[in-house]
């Protein structure tokens, strides 16, 4: 099981703050007996896995993932996807944002 806290920590560890306030929605919305159990960045996208299936949270979830794509994971603005040492980010055109990325992969 993944506390929020944790799940903002690695997101802002790994991405940047453009998306916690995405992972706190996630958190307000959790159904009662349903557990995440994974939070990361794949192709670009946010997200997460839980525990037991949930039909209804799944669908919101997947709309969150929908829009991170859509959102800079460094600052929150609107981003697009770029490829980053070999990776698929999702980053404004602002170049702090491309630099900040690129230190955060190194980590």
């Amino acid at each position: 099981m993944i506390l929020k806290n944790e799940a903002r920590k690695y997101i802002k560890t790994t991405c940047g703050d453009g998306w916690l306030s995405f992972v706190d929605k996630v958190y307000q919305k959790l159904p009662t007996g349903t557990i995440i159990t994974q939070v990361y960045q794949k192709y670009g996208a946010l997200r997460f896995d839980i525990e037991p299936e949930n039909i209804d949270f799944e669908t919101f979830l997947d709309t969150i993932e929908q829009i991170s794509e859509k959102t800079c994971e460094i600052c929150g603005e609107i981003g697009d996807e770029k490829i980053v040492n070999g990776f698929v980010e999702t980053l404004c055109d602002n170049k702090t944002c491309m630099e900040k990325c690129l230190y955060l992969d190194t980590l």
